[in-house]
């Protein structure tokens, strides 16, 4: 594997067009002249015209609710990825491609999923009826975009309101028969509300809370609260979306069950003092189990959780913004006028091929350009920074209360690569280039030597190819890193308590790792059970 490819790992780190209506319904005054068809119409301007009504993609992220017979059980992490259809038939049946998944205290505890022709849970493939009865209580929302075309039957309803506001309301026949009713404020025509029969009794969800991006001709409602029977299940939190985004095929399979994860877990000790050390990847795809009850045992013993970096929101944003200010290159000094017309070639053809800009590359220093062009395909294979392990970790500390704690600032890492010299930076670019359509393949392979804890090979894929061939970045990224990060957990076991220590996976191995160093000063160091409490 070439070791440029380990580059992601440690560093990994548009005015909304409201279309407003120019009927004089916008006080009400025509509830009655209106026709189905013209208010469906309004609703789709309204919601962001020809771009809300024919996407492609959308991926939406946020948190969530779930009202449990123990009480409300919040959910921090909620997303859903969706490949819409060209066509629709039935209204409350799976079409095109979907995903969505829902984390709580670190794990992930909720997964649908339907590729196009099979639907999938956290266990693998589901049974058809079972999928189909799932399915059928969840979709409608999306025959709005189709009503007005030939087959669908629209009427309209009595006015309503919904918390206050009146609305329009009007009922969507399918050409299945299915049936979906909408109910559109009178001022705006926003979407307020909608309904259908399900085998749980009457569901509805009512939308609020809307919100636009920059640029984008998209209304997104940043809460929806779904009910069934009258009664409340589950509400979200839409809070960011993307839309038109590349989706891999294989984010929507789940494959039967994998052998159980177990990523290596070591035990540092003294006679008052434990400290855990855990290899993280800085990327996995999303859905890819990777907790173990050791680890887990070990993450709650433990009083302070050290990343690399700070892994709050405000943490990643100032390393976004600083990757920004140091990455990119005064206008005078564009990337192409450091590369040969035959090399400004290959990069065109790698832009084209992941579907880059090559006005933001131009902006970019070699060193920022050759790690996003090494993650355009790993991300479009599935790989996520936001399924990375160290997030993880994170989220699991700030739910469990920790103390978080950082081994180097924002600044430090990003300045780590900034700081390279101009050949190696070129190097970088260069070699991105010409293997990004190996990059997956190797990723591949890193994450399942990781996932099953063989330390021999990750050692063979990280540590040992980048120190016969790129020595300087070694050095840098490696070895005084980890001598810097003995010291201060040298100093941390000098106290008392129990630490849990995640890094990436690469600076625990070798003779340069932290197992090794300090072991070297003294240390007693073991690799936990493989299974079993790491209490022992």
């Amino acid at each position: 594997m070439r070791s440029k490819s380990m580059l992601q790992f440690a560093s990994m780190i548009l005015l909304a067009l409201w279309v407003s209506s120019a009927s004089a319904a916008a006080d009400g005054s025509d509830a009655g002249t209106l026709t189905p068809r013209e208010i469906i119409a309004q609703a789709q301007a309204a919601a962001g015209g020809e771009t809300w009504v024919h996407p492609r993609t959308l991926l939406m992220r946020g948190h969530a609710v779930f009202y449990t017979p123990q009480g409300p059980e919040r959910h921090e992490r909620y997303e859903m990825w969706r490949v819409y259809p060209a066509q629709k038939g039935a209204a409350h049946a799976a079409d095109g491609k979907v995903r969505i998944e829902s984390w709580h205290e670190g794990k992930r505890v909720r997964l649908i999923t339907f590729d196009g022709q099979r639907s999938y849970t956290l266990d693998g493939p589901q049974p058809p009826s079972e999928a189909d009865r799932q399915w059928s209580e969840n979709f409608g929302f999306g025959v709005i975009r189709f009503a007005l075309e030939p087959g669908f039957r629209q009427e309209r309803l009595a006015d309503d309101t919904v918390e206050g506001r009146a609305v329009h309301v009007v009922r969507i026949t399918d050409p299945s028969g299915q049936a979906t009713t909408f109910s559109m404020a009178k001022d705006d025509f926003a979407i307020l509300r909608l309904g259908f029969e399900t085998a749980r009794g009457w569901h509805e969800r009512l939308y609020s809370d809307f919100f636009r991006k920059p640029g984008v001709s998209w209304v997104q409602p940043g809460r929806v609260r779904l009910y069934y029977a009258g009664v409340i299940q589950n509400e979200i939190f839409w809070t960011d979306f993307e839309l038109d985004q590349a989706m891999a095929d294989d984010r929507f399979v789940v494959p039967a069950a994998r052998p159980a994860p177990n990523p290596a877990l070591f035990v540092a000790r003294d006679a008052d003092s434990t400290m855990y050390l855990f290899g993280t990847l800085h990327v996995l795809k999303p859905g890819d189990a990777w907790s173990t009850p050791a680890i887990e045992a070990a993450l709650a013993r433990s009083e302070e959780i050290w990343t690399e970096v700070e892994m709050s929101p405000d943490g990643m944003a100032d390393a976004q913004r600083l990757m920004r200010e140091r990455g990119m290159a005064p206008d005078d000094e564009p990337l192409s006028g450091r590369l040969t017309p035959e090399q400004a070639q290959r990069l065109d053809a790698t832009l084209q091929t992941y579907g880059l800009s090559r006005q933001a590359i131009e902006r970019m220093r070699p060193w920022l350009a050759g790690l996003t062009l090494s993650l355009a395909p790993v991300m479009r294979a599935g790989y996520d920074p936001a399924a990375g392990v160290d997030r993880g970790v994170g989220a699991m500390g700030g739910v469990q209360g920790k103390k978080m704690r950082a081994l180097e600032t924002a600044e430090q890492q990003v300045d780590l690569l900034a700081g390279l010299s101009e050949p190696l930076q070129m190097q970088m670019l260069l070699e991105s280039i010409d293997e990004a359509a190996r990059a997956a393949t190797m990723v591949d392979a890193l994450a399942a030597a990781w996932l099953q804890g063989d330390l021999e090979t990750l050692a063979g894929l990280v540590n040992d190819d980048m120190r016969r061939a790129y020595p300087e970045l070694f050095e840098v990224l490696f070895v005084r890193r980890n001598e810097a990060w003995v010291a201060t957990l040298l100093q941390e076991l000098e106290g008392s308590g129990t630490d849990f220590v995640a890094v990436g996976a690469g600076h625990l191995l070798g003779a340069e790792g932290l197992v090794e160093r300090l072991r070297a000063e003294g240390v007693r160091v073991e690799r936990v059970d493989r299974v079993g409490d790491p209490s022992h």
